[in-house]
C-alpha cells in the first residue's frame, strides 16, 4: 500500500453521517495539517479505505443503519494496522475492534492530541 501521507500530511478517513459536522471536522483537521478524505456512509467509507492510503479512521458511532463499533470491525478485516478512533456522544459498549474512544464534549485541542498520538504510533 502507498503511504498514508499526501503533499506531506498524513490522510485521515473521516466518517460522519451529518454533514454539518463532517465538514466541521474536516476543517479543524485540514486547518491543522493533515489531509482529510470524508464519508457519510459506511460502503463509502470502506470504498475509500479501499483504494487510498489512510494513516487514520475517526468514526462516529451512530451512523444510521450501522455502528462505528460495527464499522470497526469491518475496517480491521481490510486494515488491520490502521489506528481507529470513535469519536461519539457516548461511549459504545464495544471497544475491541476501536483503538480509542472520545466524547464529542471534549475541547478541539485534547481531540487533536488524540488524533496526533494515534497517527504517531
Amino acid at each position: 500500500m502507498r503511504s498514508a501521507i499526501k503533499n506531506g500530511n498524513p490522510v485521515i478517513l473521516c466518517i460522519e453521517n451529518n454533514e454539518v459536522h463532517l465538514r466541521l471536522r474536516q476543517a479543524i483537521l485540514e486547518q491543522n495539517g493533515y489531509e482529510v478524505l470524508g464519508a457519510a456512509t459506511d460502503v463509502e467509507a470502506l470504498s475509500i479505505l479501499r483504494g487510498s492510503p489512510i494513516a487514520l479512521v475517526i468514526s462516529d458511532h451512530m451512523l444510521g443503519t450501522i455502528t462505528g463499533t460495527h464499522l470497526a470491525k469491518q475496517i480491521r478485516e481490510i486494515r488491520p494496522l490502521v489506528p481507529i478512533l470513535l469519536y461519539t456522544g457516548a461511549m459504545p459498549d464495544d471497544l475491541t475492534a476501536a483503538s480509542r474512544f472520545l466524547n464529542k464534549g471534549e475541547p478541539v485541542e485534547t481531540f487533536l492530541s488524540v488524533v496526533a498520538s494515534l497517527i504517531a504510533g
